[in-house]
């Protein structure tokens, strides 16, 4: 049981690190109106499913890469 607590601390501490970057990345780098600032609803939804908002943001990523070659 300390287990299940322990990586449940980790899964929502790296959730947080992720949607820290994430936030400050589209507020400072993307054009108005998308750059606003986040609500909590928005960082609640990305810190407890940052594994599916992470790797659609890599995928996003490596097919931008691959587009621009």
């Amino acid at each position: 049981m300390i287990n299940l607590i322990g990586y449940s601390g980790y899964y929502f501490f790296i959730g947080g690190l992720w949607c820290y970057w994430l936030e400050s990345f589209t507020t400072r780098e993307l054009e108005y109106p998308y750059n606003a600032g986040w609500t909590n609803k928005e960082r609640l939804y990305h810190i407890c499913l940052w594994p599916l908002t992470l790797g659609v943001f890599v995928w996003g990523l490596i097919k931008e890469l691959i587009k621009n070659k």
